[in-house]
C-alpha cells in the first residue's frame, strides 16, 4: 500500500527504519528540529536516511522551526494549522496515498503529541488506515486488543545493524541513540510495531501524572531558561479541539 509518514521532528524515522526500506513512504515533516541542536536544523540528516532508504519528502518538510511551532501552541494558531492539514490532505490525495502512519501520542513533547492529533484529523478527513508507533516508550509495546490488527515489522541481524548504522551516523541524535539503547536494551529494537489508530477523534487526557513536557518545562523555568509553561488543559488540548471543529465537524 502506498503509504505516508507524519513526523513532528525530524529523527523520528529512524524508530521505524526498516518500515522505511519495506514501504518507502513519503514522509512529512511539521519543524526542521533545530530546538535540541543549537539553533541547526537536522533536516539534512533525515533527508539522507529517507534518500539511503528510497523514500520521499512530501510537500510539507520541516514547515517551522522548533520555536515556531512552541508559538503556534501556545497562542493557539489554529487557522495556521488548518492550513497545514489540508496543504497535506491534498498532497497525500494528488500522491494516492492508501495509509499514513506517525507519532504517537505520549506526553512527552508537545510537538509530538500536537502532531498525532493533526495526523487523526487528516486520517478522519481522508479516511484513510491511521496507525501511530512510540518515540519515548519501548517500540514493541502494544495492547492485546490491537497485537492483531498492528503492522508488524521483525529485524534480523543485517536489517538491526542497517539500523544501528543509520542512527549512528545521524550526528544530532548519536547521543540519544546511546541512551535510549541504555534505557531498553537492543531486544526491542528487532522489532516495529505501528499499531492502528481507533478512536482518531479521542483526545488522549492527563490528570496525574502531568506530562513529561509540563513538568520538564516547570523545571527550565526555576532555572530561569524558559518563560512560559505549554499545558495540555490551556494550550495542546484547547487547540487540538478547535480543530478537530474547524476541519472535520
Amino acid at each position: 500500500m502506498k503509504t505516508a509518514l507524519i513526523l513532528g521532528h525530524p529523527g523520528h524515522e529512524l524508530r521505524v527504519f526498516r518500515f522505511l526500506e519495506l514501504h518507502r513512504p513519503v514522509v512529512y515533516v511539521l519543524t526542521d528540529g533545530s530546538g535540541n541542536n543549537g539553533g541547526e536544523s537536522r533536516l539534512p540528516s533525515t533527508l539522507k536516511v529517507l534518500q539511503e532508504a528510497g523514500c520521499q519528502a512530501g510537500s510539507v518538510f520541516g514547515r517551522f522551526t522548533d520555536q515556531e511551532i512552541y508559538q503556534v501552541i501556545l497562542e493557539k494558531k489554529k487557522e495556521t494549522l488548518k492550513s497545514l492539514i489540508e496543504e497535506i490532505c491534498t498532497d497525500l490525495q494528488k500522491r494516492g496515498i492508501e495509509q499514513i502512519a506517525g507519532d504517537g501520542c505520549e506526553g512527552y513533547n508537545p510537538t509530538h503529541d500536537l502532531c498525532r492529533y493533526m495526523i487523526n484529523i487528516i486520517a478522519e478527513r481522508t479516511g484513510l488506515p491511521n496507525y501511530d508507533f512510540l518515540l519515548d516508550g519501548p517500540p514493541h509495546l502494544c495492547s492485546e486488543e490491537l497485537k492483531t490488527q498492528a503492522l508488524w515489522v521483525g529485524l534480523n541481524e543485517g536489517d538491526f545493524e542497517r539500523k544501528l548504522t543509520a542512527a549512528a551516523n545521524y550526528p544530532e541524535l548519536k547521543f540519544d541513540l546511546e541512551e535510549t539503547l541504555k534505557k531498553h536494551g537492543k531486544a526491542p529494537f528487532m522489532v516495529e510495531c505501528l499499531r492502528p489508530v481507533k478512536t482518531p477523534a479521542e483526545l488522549k487526557t492527563w490528570k496525574t501524572p502531568l506530562p513529561h513536557y509540563e513538568t520538564y518545562a516547570q523545571e527550565k523555568i526555576q532555572q530561569g531558561k524558559y518563560q512560559e509553561v505549554i499545558s495540555f488543559e490551556t494550550h495542546v488540548r484547547p487547540l487540538a479541539e478547535s480543530l478537530q471543529v474547524l476541519c472535520v465537524s
